[in-house]
């Protein structure tokens, strides 16, 4: 434990005016290499989590909570009880069928491969594009007395209407590879026309690019499934507790609906945010090597001012100061100047982020997935980066705090470095 004595000379210390004015410069490179470090960290973690945080809340906002499938992949038949008997289950907001499938996508000579989902017209789903929607509506039934093409509408992703060249009102023609059979060698796709009535942009790619939504009829119609769909998608209250929810519906369906399962939105996602948390990991690692640079410059820093102390510290070993006393006062030293440095560099890493949150910084043009740049700072970070700063400048003072402990009384007083 230290003593008001060893904080008085360790004070001392980094007050004195030193001799070789290369010291003093080396200390302020050393606490601005960790303010450096620190600052860098807070900042880029919180960045990483805010397009954490944007990307999921994207993800969610056109994908559901819980997903009840079928584990043979098999549709399910609608039963309006046990719909029902979803819907009030706890923390359950929300509880719509929908019908999912792969089809071609056709127009004039573009083809392509995507997914098609199915929504009831005034459901959840259809509430959720509208205000992603970067041209059109969600009016998937056209007005038969002005519409010149009455068919259904489908809603495309930006990428995929760009892709294929379409504008708000062409005909669209899907091919389903459920077709129909015109004979035992030939297999005809069942193919549907739609009117594109709106275009979405969700901010992530893979939605963008290959997704597609009709009305939930004309998607059973396209599919062959007559009155069945594919999925029930349930949306609840706490997105962080569906694990908790998933286990209470399983009991529910092992009765009522057996064969089917319960998939929650964390497991669907699981490479993509597996992915980005390697990925935060990865630059806390990189980052972390900025203050471990200015951990060398402290030990350097601290060895110039033992070489340069010696003889005073011979004086106070000489005086009665024991070795725990002397490392006190060099581990002490050390620990302001890593402290400065993180005490620096956490208000300059608040604050930058602080400003970037609340002047919203637009993005480049090339970016045009995000309007601002997201950013999110969590207390835990926050106090890991703290944590592992002091604690890399507390081991880089060890050894010259070990050096000067060890230091003899009578060969330092004698001693003179020239």
């Amino acid at each position: 434990m230290t003593t008001s004595f060893e904080w008085h000379i360790a004070a001392r210390y980094l007050r004195s005016k030193r001799k070789t004015k290369f010291v003093s410069i080396i200390t302020v490179i050393s606490i601005g290499g960790v303010a450096v470090g620190v600052m860098a960290l807070i900042i880029v973690l919180a960045v990483m989590n805010g397009f954490e945080s944007d990307l999921r809340d994207k993800i969610l906002g056109l994908s559901s909570h819980l997903t009840i499938r079928s584990v043979e992949g098999a549709p399910l038949t609608l039963d309006e009880a046990f719909l029902e008997h979803v819907k009030q289950q706890p923390l359950i907001e929300t509880a719509e069928p929908v019908v999912k499938g792969k089809a071609m996508i056709i127009h004039q000579q573009a083809i392509d491969g995507i997914q098609v989902q199915g929504i009831d017209p005034q459901g959840y789903f259809a509430q959720t594009l509208a205000p992603i929607l970067v041209r059109g509506s969600t009016q998937f039934y056209p007005d038969i007395d002005t519409e010149t093409t009455p068919y259904p509408g489908i809603v495309l992703g930006k990428e995929l209407a760009n892709r294929l060249g379409v504008i708000l009102g062409d005909v669209i023609v899907l091919a389903s590879p459920k077709g129909l059979s015109t004979s035992r060698a030939i297999i005809t796709p069942k193919m549907m026309k739609f009117r594109l009535v709106g275009v979405f942009d969700i901010g992530y790619f893979e939605y963008n690019h290959s997704y597609a939504y009709i009305p939930r009829t004309e998607a059973q119609r396209l599919f062959n499934l007559k009155n069945q769909f594919s999925t029930i998608e349930c949306r609840t209250a706490q997105i962080y507790q569906v694990d908790m929810i998933r286990k209470q519906l399983m009991a529910t369906l092992r009765s009522d609906l057996p064969g089917v399962e319960v998939r929650t939105w964390m497991e669907s996602n699981k490479n993509l945010f597996a992915a980005m948390k390697i990925e935060k990991i990865a630059m806390f690692l990189i980052l972390t090597l900025i203050i471990l640079v200015a951990a060398f410059n402290i030990v350097s820093t601290l060895m110039m001012v033992v070489m340069e102390k010696t003889k005073e510290i011979g004086v106070l070993k000489s005086m009665g100061a024991t070795a725990k006393n002397i490392l006190s006062i060099f581990l002490l030293e050390g620990f302001v100047i890593g402290g400065l440095g993180v005490l620096i560099g956490t208000l300059i890493g608040y604050s930058v982020c602080f400003y970037i949150e609340t002047s919203h910084l637009p993005v480049p043009q090339t970016l045009d997935f995000i309007q601002q740049l997201p950013i999110e700072m969590r207390l835990l970070d926050v106090v890991w980066t703290i944590v592992f700063a002091v604690l890399i400048t507390f081991l880089a003072a060890l050894y010259p705090a070990w050096r000067a402990a060890r230091l003899v009384p009578v060969d330092a007083i004698r001693h003179d470095w020239l």
